[in-house]
């Protein structure tokens, strides 16, 4: 939310924050309105974890399972980039490390400053998603 914009002000002016609707938003479920799309559903479908040396990326979007589990059943075992699939796995890995990229880009922006207060940062948003 731009405070000196209209829509900031109007905002202001009825005791709504930048952090006040920030939280509102972090609080509603998308799935089901307008706003979601079906990359918004398949995006909310991923999760990626570190287990050890091993990073996970995981997804629940059916399509995509079906598509993967049809792949492996068709090859008889677990696709990898060892060999004649190392194509297509350096386009994931392109991608993958794209991803990773702006993932850190999003969660280490630098701290607001007085002069120029924002929104809470992506780490606390999250945060406060995940404990409440």
């Amino acid at each position: 939310m731009t405070p000196s914009g209209v829509a900031g002000q109007a905002l202001a002016d009825l005791g709504v924050t930048g952090e006040s609707l920030s939280a509102r938003l972090d609080d509603l479920d998308v799935a089901g309105t307008g706003d979601s799309t079906p990359e918004l559903v398949a995006a909310a479908a991923i999760t990626l974890t570190a287990d050890g040396g091993t990073a996970v990326l995981t997804t629940t979007d059916p399509e995509t399972v079906a598509r993967v589990a049809a792949l492996v059943e068709q090859t008889g075992g677990p696709l990898t980039g060892d060999g004649p699939l190392a194509g297509p796995m350096i386009a994931l890995h392109s991608s993958l490390d794209a991803v990773v990229g702006a993932l850190e880009a999003a969660l280490n922006r630098p701290e607001p400053t007085p002069d120029a207060p924002q929104a809470p940062s992506l780490r606390e948003r999250l945060r406060r998603r995940r404990s409440g």
